[in-house]
């Protein structure tokens, strides 16, 4: 890798903490199966819609909490 490569940091999901995700062929990939909120194409936290939550599931937060901010 590059030194260039290195400058543009990690990239992460809504809410994770942790960045740059990786198959097994090392490339990052963001999906439902590696989603910290995620269940079965479902959101499980920052859900406002009970279509897209689990079981119905809606919490109507659409601003990150300070503990899903990896930036805070």
């Amino acid at each position: 890798m590059s030194k260039a490569e290195d400058w543009y940091g990690k990239y992460y999901a809504w809410g994770e903490l942790i960045g740059n995700k990786t198959n097994k062929n090392g490339q990052i990939y963001f999906d439902w199966s590696n989603y910290k909120f995620g269940m079965y194409e479902t959101l499980t936290k920052y859900c406002y819609d009970p279509d897209y939550g689990l079981n119905d599931f809606t919490d109507n937060l659409t601003e990150l909490l300070p503990e899903d901010d990896v930036a805070y």
